[in-house]
C-alpha cells in the first residue's frame, strides 16, 4: 500500500478530499500540503517581525528614548520630537524658558539678580520692590500734594517734597529786619506768628 494509493485515505486521513469521493489523492495532498506550507510561512513571518521590532539593534527606539524622560517643554513651546539629541533639545528649553534674562538691567544698577528667579513676572516683581519700595514708607500724598508715584527715585521725591513744604519762603513777608528767618522754620503759620510776634 503506497503513500497515495486509491484506498488509502492517505497524510490527512482524508481530512482534504475536496472531490468527496472517499479517497485523498496524491494532488489532493500535495494541495493540502502547500496550504499548510503557507500557513506556516505567515507564522513565522510575523513571529520575525514581531521579534525584530522588540531586539533589531538598528531599531532608533534608544536614540530617542530620552524624549520619554525630558522635561515637558509644552509650555514654552519647546517639543522633543522637534530634536535630535537631547542636548539640543534642553539648549532650546533653557532659551525658551530663561532667555529674558539676557534684557534684563544691569545687577550693578538694580542690586536684583535675574538668575535667581525661574521666570520674568517674579524678576519684575523683584526689581520693581527694589526700586519702588520706598514708595510704600512716604508720607501721605494728601499731607503734601506731592505723590510717590511719580518719582523714580526717592532722593527726586525729597527733593520735590522739600520744595513743596517750603515754597512758601519765596513769597513770604521779609522778617530779617525783625531778627525773624523764614529758613528757621517748617510752616508758614509758624513763621507768621513769629513774625506778628516780633
Amino acid at each position: 500500500m503506497g503513500l497515495f494509493d486509491e484506498n488509502d485515505e492517505g497524510l490527512f486521513g482524508g481530512l482534504f478530499d475536496f472531490n468527496g469521493d472517499g479517497k485523498t489523492t496524491w494532488d489532493e495532498e500535495f494541495l493540502a500540503y502547500k496550504i499548510f506550507e503557507e500557513c506556516a510561512k505567515e507564522e513565522d513571518d510575523s513571529d520575525s517581525d514581531f521579534d525584530s521590532d522588540l531586539f533589531d539593534d538598528t531599531d532608533d527606539s534608544d536614540k530617542y528614548e530620552w524624549r520619554i524622560f525630558c522635561e515637558d517643554g509644552t509650555e514654552y513651546g519647546v517639543y522633543p520630537e522637534d530634536y535630535e539629541t537631547e542636548e539640543e533639545y534642553e539648549n532650546a528649553l533653557d532659551e525658551a524658558k530663561y532667555g529674558w534674562r539676557d534684557s534684563c538691567e544691569s545687577v550693578l544698577d538694580t542690586g536684583v539678580d535675574p538668575e535667581d528667579y525661574e521666570t520674568e513676572e517674579e524678576y519684575e516683581e523683584a526689581l520693581n520692590e527694589a526700586k519702588y519700595g520706598w514708595r510704600d514708607n512716604c508720607e501721605s500724598v494728601l499731607d503734601t500734594g506731592v505723590d510717590p508715584e511719580d518719582f523714580e527715585t526717592e532722593d527726586e521725591y525729597q527733593d520735590a517734597l522739600e520744595e513743596e513744604r517750603t515754597a512758601w519762603r519765596d513769597t513770604c513777608e521779609d522778617g530779617t529786619d525783625y531778627g525773624v528767618e523764614p529758613t528757621d522754620f517748617e510752616t508758614e503759620e509758624d513763621y507768621e506768628e513769629a513774625l506778628a510776634d516780633a
